[in-house]
């Protein structure tokens, strides 16, 4: 029983490493210099890799063997390369036609990398899966990944073979993951919060998302629970799905401090419980109406106080310039916005606000997501 667990490690081993299966071992070409032999399979790619093994060592052996995967063959050296190529031992002509994945990797993979272009508005914006030039990209299958040489950046992106299939519709004959959209933060470079109070309210909501959709950015929402309807939950899923942050705003915008402890914490708690049963969203924050705290409430409770220390006053101005001229001339690092999602105003301020921020080199984060990375936990946060 113990060597059949052995047996069945390594063979999943193979798989996640890209290669698994019936072995094919070919007629060879050879390649000798001096005492340096290489042997390869009838692929140009491939002879030129082998040519230059040669070209770094005086006195070795180089060998491949051939293992039949899917729609492909893969090539495994013995030096751990792998290529990928067809049943008669050409380049596969791969295309892509999932672009959402695409974009959403490069877009992963760019930031990781440190490149300061990849941070910019206009990146996200000629980045989305409708802008792609996709017919310039040339693609291979190496080592494990699918590589695509992304033209108008000069980049060649690694994508994890596991979601080959679904980018390409080829089967390579390995373990497939579903796939996730995938995010990254630098914590290296500034963060800011944008937070939005007294939601639900459909008509404005949705704009913000459309907006941090359009520009793949996070923000927080605080609702009201008396808002809550079948219209309003429906949409807070699309929100939700976008991986925006929800936190309770008590149930109707009362002050905590007129209650008891328990009947505050119940006003609280009753808004989280309802988004969880219509949704399956777990609120951990809230945010006290009008900034005032019952602390004594807070005691034993899982959820964390947020205020702020940027005040739009959208509330009062209801003017979108005015707004845009507050927001921008307050923010610095790390900073909690404080807007409210009722005023069509405000859905305008931002549409000015989002993509300045970011272009001033600022990520659009959630207030969990700014505590994180600030390495912050307590019973309250308001920005620093």
């Amino acid at each position: 029983m113990k060597e059949k667990k052995i047996v069945l490690m390594i063979l999943i081993l193979l798989l996640l490493m890209g290669c698994g299966g019936k072995k094919i071992r070919k007629d060879a070409c050879k390649h000798q210099d001096g005492k340096c032999v290489v042997y390869y399979p009838n692929n140009e790619k491939i002879r030129d890799y082998a040519m230059g093994l040669c070209e770094n060592e005086e006195e070795a052996t180089h060998d491949f063997e051939v293992k039949e995967l899917g729609d492909f063959l893969c090539i495994v050296y013995d030096t751990g390369k792998t290529f990928y190529l067809t049943k008669d031992y050409k380049d596969p002509d791969l295309s892509i036609i999932d672009r959402e994945i695409v974009s959403d990797q490069l877009r992963y993979a760019m930031k990781a990398d440190g490149l300061d272009i990849a941070y910019t508005s206009r990146f996200i914006l000629d980045t989305a899966p409708d802008r792609l030039p996709i017919e310039e990209y040339t693609l291979n299958v190496e080592d494990g990944y699918l590589k695509i040489y992304v033209s108008q950046y000069d980049y060649t992106l690694n994508v994890p073979l596991a979601y080959a299939s679904a980018v390409t519709g080829k089967n390579f004959g390995i373990m497939t993951e579903t796939y996730h959209k995938h995010r990254y933060i630098d914590p290296e470079r500034p963060m800011i919060a944008l937070t939005f109070d007294d939601g639900p309210y459909a008509a404005v909501d949705s704009r913000i998302y459309d907006l941090m959709e359009k520009y793949d950015a996070r923000c927080t929402f605080f609702f009201v629970g008396d808002r809550f309807s079948e219209k309003e939950i429906e949409n807070t899923r699309r929100g939700i799905a976008l991986g925006l942050e929800y936190g309770s705003h008590t149930m109707s915008h009362e002050h905590l401090g007129d209650y008891s402890d328990a009947e505050a914490k119940k006003r609280v708690v009753m808004v989280a419980d309802e988004l969880y049963e219509q949704t399956g969203y777990q609120m951990k924050i809230y945010r006290p109406p009008y900034g005032e705290r019952n602390t004594s409430m807070e005691q034993g409770m899982d959820m964390t106080a947020i205020l702020w220390n940027v005040d739009s006053r959208d509330w009062s101005n209801r003017d979108a310039g005015t707004t845009y001229q507050n927001v921008m001339n307050d923010s610095t690092p790390n900073d909690v916005v404080l807007m409210h999602s009722l005023y069509t105003s405000t859905a305008e301020a931002c549409e000015r606000i989002v993509p300045e921020l970011m272009d001033q080199g600022y990520q659009l984060v959630t207030v969990s997501e700014l505590m994180h990375y600030l390495d912050i936990e307590g019973t309250v946060f308001g920005g620093r």
